[in-house]
């Protein structure tokens, strides 16, 4: 294909120069790792871990005092067994010692402030090595390739772009989403009207690709089904969400296409693409544990590219089925039979209006909030559930809040807001932030 040629020879090295960024050089290695030997993952995550775990001790205030309270200092003889000695890292211990768990050696790592809500609803500010950053995207595009996706096929990306009326891209951006043809929309409101816009785009630009929250593809699929229009697509990629089977099984017959769920958390430099088989295929460019050996559990994930900030066996808040086994599609990196702990929701209200939930982490991520909780109680008014930090500006804040969720919503939606000095987790030990009880 000539535009993908074009992308790899040509742009990629120039954005890597302008953005200090090392996308083309990861492609190519990830590329190499897509059908090696297990053992040679293995080796290359070990010397990465090793070197790695080497630099926190020695430029990151925080892990030079664990390590020494665990007398971890020899290096060269750390296995994968040996992670379960290092006590794992929470988003309260991140925000409570983040200066201390930034580098002290800054030369020469670029990198950028990042944020997520996390599946929890819990928001967290972090640093993000700009190398980190590039293996995540080189991973994303091995994953999509699962489905025959090209580097420059024209994509639909629904997720959370324009949830604030002033939002707009950066520079960078505006010049990657122009380069690889993304098309980016707000993936939180789903009226009628929205996706009767959103299908005339598809097929007036002949798009490839939709990329996604999966809740927001469904809502696509049934008012595409509804009115009967054709759309023939080359594949889906849902992400954020794991979709349920029907979800998938429903989109290959609105669509025409390949459906492969695509998984990935930016704080843990984790991405895990699904291949033919169902299995998600674990990128090499982090080491993936159940905590407390119990799998499926919780795991932790160390990203062994991030080296501002390192993230070592960081609790995601997400739960996985991990498995030794070696996947039928000839693909040999380590593999998670499933991936459970998130949730698919969404909100239907009497006006027509449509929303779903992953999105809303960008709105409160950027607020003084530490945790939140949507919840709606019938189709006529929202419960909103805030537990805020000592920074917070009522005032203010609530007033942005409010504004932003009438603007999707609708101004006749009740919408009462209760805040809690400590929100507590569910019965069922989720965090669930998004919560439909009509």
């Amino acid at each position: 294909m000539i535009i993908e040629k074009i992308n790899y020879y040509f742009f990629f090295p120039l954005l890597d120069l302008l953005g200090h960024t090392c996308i083309r050089k990861a492609l190519k290695e990830v590329m190499v790792f897509e059908y090696a030997k297990r053992n040679m993952i293995a080796e290359y995550q070990l010397f990465k871990l090793r070197k790695l775990l080497r630099h926190s001790y020695e430029n990151v205030p925080y892990y030079k005092r664990l390590f020494k309270e665990i007398k971890l200092i020899n290096f060269e003889k750390f296995s994968f067994d040996d992670l379960k000695s290092i006590p794992k890292l929470t988003k309260k211990i991140i925000k409570n010692n983040e200066l201390d768990l930034k580098s002290l050696k800054t030369k020469n790592i670029y990198f950028k402030k990042a944020s997520t809500g996390g599946s929890s609803g819990e928001p967290l500010r972090f640093l993000l090595d700009l190398n980190s950053w590039s293996y995540s995207w080189a991973n994303n595009f091995r994953g999509w390739g699962y489905i025959n996706y090209k580097i420059g096929d024209k994509m639909m990306v629904l997720g959370s772009s324009s949830l604030f009326e002033n939002n707009k891209k950066s520079k960078e951006q505006f010049l990657l989403h122009k380069i690889w043809r993304f098309y980016p929309y707000n993936g939180m409101n789903m009226s009628d009207d929205v996706c009767r816009n959103y299908t005339k785009f598809i097929k007036e630009k002949k798009i490839m690709f939709l990329y996604g929250y999966s809740s927001s593809i469904f809502l696509l699929a049934k008012y595409i089904q509804k009115n009967k229009i054709k759309i023939k697509l080359k594949g889906v990629i849902p992400t954020s969400e794991i979709s349920p089977p029907y979800y998938k099984q429903y989109f290959s017959e609105v669509f025409n296409c390949k459906v492969v769920d695509s998984y990935g958390a930016s704080d843990g430099g984790i991405t895990a693409n699904q291949c033919e088989y169902g299995n998600f295929h674990l990128s090499e460019s982090c080491i993936v544990i159940n905590e407390g050996n119990i799998n499926p559990g919780k795991i932790l994930v160390t990203d062994l590219h991030n080296y501002i900030m390192p993230f070592i066996n960081y609790e995601v808040g997400d739960i996985m089925f991990l498995s030794d086994e070696m996947c039928k599609c000839g693909r040999n990196q380590f593999l998670a039979k499933k991936i459970l702990g998130r949730e698919n929701s969404i909100m239907e209200f009497y006006n027509g209006k449509k929303i779903t939930g992953p999105g809303w982490t960008i709105l409160f991520k950027d607020r003084n909030i530490n945790k939140y909780r949507m919840i709606q109680l019938t189709k006529k008014s929202i419960l909103l559930e805030i537990e805020t930090n000592k920074f917070y500006s009522k005032n203010i804040e609530e007033k942005l809040i409010l504004s932003s969720l009438k603007r999707h919503i609708g101004n006749n939606v009740d919408i009462r807001i209760k805040y809690i000095n400590k929100l507590e987790y569910l019965k069922n030990g989720k965090a669930s932030y998004f919560i439909s009880k009509k």
